[in-house]
């Protein structure tokens, strides 16, 4: 009997691939929703977010632990690159939630609100994190499943 097309090596790491398709622009619209907490100078015209807010529009990162959905695999092969892709994917959710509690612990706020710390500037920064983490990880994935096919094409039977 035949693997089924979902319980290979390479789903995985497709699915941490195509995940950021759906996940950035979810965090985008959410952080488009979340309330501004003021404006830092009139003249710059500044945005300003609560932490807690900004990061309700990093939770959809968490769809990029789903690879540790194929450690339920029967296949040990299937479970080793589901160990790898959600350590690859909790690595791209960790590093935006670290920036973001670092840039809040060490901003002044904003006014009255002592969680007025997060301003768009970080933003905009985030934006381009975030990117660069999910090709750094596609391109880390990619070069995991070409050798692991290159291996099982040259090992014998």
């Amino acid at each position: 009997m035949g693997q089924r097309s979902w319980d290979r090596p390479s789903v995985p790491y497709l699915v941490l691939a195509v995940l950021p398709l759906l996940t950035l622009p979810l965090s985008a619209a959410v952080l488009r929703s979340i309330p501004e907490c003021g404006r830092d100078d009139p003249f710059w015209d500044e945005t300003h977010w609560e932490f807690g807010y900004f990061e309700l529009a990093l939770l959809p990162g968490l769809a990029d632990l789903l690879p540790f959905v194929w450690l339920a695999s029967r296949a040990a092969s299937v479970r080793r690159a589901a160990v790898i892709a959600g350590v690859i994917g909790a690595a791209r959710f960790v590093v935006p939630q670290v920036l973001t509690l670092l840039v809040h612990t060490s901003s002044r706020s904003l006014g009255s609100n002592a969680d007025c710390t997060i301003d768009v500037f970080f933003g905009v920064a985030l934006l381009y994190v975030m990117p660069a983490l999910w090709l750094a990880s596609a391109a880390i994935s990619a070069v995991i499943v070409l050798r692991s096919r290159r291996t099982r094409a040259v090992a014998p039977d």
